[in-house]
């Protein structure tokens, strides 16, 4: 993937920062972004189909299928309850990290 008009190929890092909202997305890299995604330019921009966007993403992997139901009710939590699901799965990452990191030495 390389920009029309720079010819870059964006970094890792470069594309965190788009994702992130700490660098401006160039207009050219776009096109690769909705192409990587599998949907259409418009709906990159459209509030009502981020959801839908999600779901793409998510039915590619059957893995991630069976957590359709949970994205899809996500617009009806709370702020609160919403940190409070971050927090707890951060904590269920780092002691699945910390596990494997001990399965691995094993």
């Amino acid at each position: 993937m390389r920009a029309s008009k720079t010819g870059e190929t964006p970094t890792i890092s470069s594309i965190y920062a788009y994702l992130n909202g700490n660098i401006e997305l160039k207009a050219d890299m776009i096109p690769f972004i909705a192409e990587a995604l599998n949907v259409s330019e418009q709906e990159l921009f459209s509030n009502a189909d981020s959801l839908r966007i999600l779901r793409k993403i998510y039915a590619r992997n059957p893995l991630y299928n069976k957590y359709n139901h949970i994205i899809e009710l996500l617009e009806y939590i709370s702020p609160k309850s919403l940190e409070t699901l971050e927090k707890t799965l951060l904590g269920y990452k780092q002691k699945t990290l910390e596990l494997s990191h001990i399965i691995e030495k094993i």
